[in-house]
Order: structure tokens, then sequence, then C-alpha cells
């Protein structure tokens, strides 16, 4: 049990950090957003070189253009940035949720009733991100095949089906945690 203690101690202290890390940069996003939006158009062009593109992880695109072509890289600074509070707000929530399970643990109190609320926040957290993630390749990915004038290429929007499944088996769980906390409370109030 002691070393239990000690694991979730770890774990609430590297939550607490990856919460204010998702934090800051979600606030830095923002504010890139605001630059980007505020330069003038001509500061985001750049002429040549070689891009990498990358969709999702599974297909990389290397871009060599003929020496001359210029790129206008505002869309696709505009997508990453607009993109990324979404991203740092959604993964904050769900680092606000392991951090107040993790804090009942440590006062050894992991069935409280809080938390029951807390597993249903996390898979509604999931359930959303199982459309809203690919939503946000395929707007990152449409940046840039437009931005990179990439011919013949399409953009897809599916569901991620593992994280569909694991948030409806967190909203299971949380009434689970519901139905065993009503138990407790009349097995207490019987004694």
């Amino acid at each position: 049990m002691k070393n239990f203690k000690r694991l979730a101690g770890t774990l609430h202290a590297l939550t607490k950090f990856l919460f204010w890390l998702s934090v800051v940069c979600g606030v830095l996003s923002l504010l890139l957003l605001a630059v980007v939006l505020l330069a003038p158009e001509g500061v985001w062009q750049r002429e040549t070189g070689t891009f990498l593109f990358s969709a999702g992880g599974v297909l990389r695109y290397r871009l060599e253009p003929p020496p001359g072509t210029v790129f206008n890289l505002r869309p696709l600074l505009l997508a990453a940035f607009g993109v990324a509070p979404v991203l740092g707000g959604g993964f904050a929530l769900i680092q606000w949720q392991l951090m107040g399970i993790l804090e009942t643990v440590l006062q050894d109190k992991p069935f409280a009733p809080a938390n029951a609320g807390r597993i249903k926040v996390l898979g509604i957290i999931l359930l959303a991100g199982s459309v809203l993630i690919s939503v946000i390749q395929a707007v990152m990915a449409y940046a840039g095949i437009k931005t990179f004038a990439i011919a013949n290429m399409d953009v897809a929007v599916t569901v991620d089906l593992s994280m569909l499944l694991i948030g409806l088996l967190l909203l299971v769980l949380a009434g689970v945690f519901r139905y065993g906390n009503y138990l407790q409370d009349e097995v207490d109030a019987t004694l």
C-alpha cells in the first residue's frame, strides 16, 4: 500500500506539471495566433527550400519545389495556432480530472463521490475527442495541402474507435462508482 501511495504521489506531481504545461502552451498558442493574424501577409512568405509535410503520422510528403517558388505559410500557421489551444485545453481538462482523482487516492478516499463525476467528465472528453482529434488532423492536413498546392490529395474525417470505446467504458465505470457510493452510503446509514 505504501508503494501505491508513493506512485499516486508521483503521478499527482506529474499530472500537475502536465496541467500547467498545457495551460502555458495553450496561452502561448493564442499569443502566436495573434502575432500571425496581426503581422503583414508578406512576413509568412517563404521561397523554395525543402518542406516535410506529415498528416496524422501516417503520411509523409517531402516537397522540393522548383527554385523561385514562393509559399505563403500563413494559412498553415493559422491552422496550427488555432487548434493548439483546443488541444491544450482538452489536455489540461484531462489532467485536472486526474489530479482530483489522485488527490483522493492520496487522502485514502479513492471511492470519494466526486470521483464518479471526474470519471464521467473523462469519458465525455474522450467521446468528444474521438471525433475532434480527427477533425483537427483534417484541418491541419487541409491547410498543408492548400499551402503547398499538393494535387490529387483529399482529407477524410473518421472516428477514433479506440478512443470512443474507452470513453464509453469510462462512462460505465463512472456509473459503477456512483452505484458503489450509493451502496456505501446505505451501509454507513445502517451502522
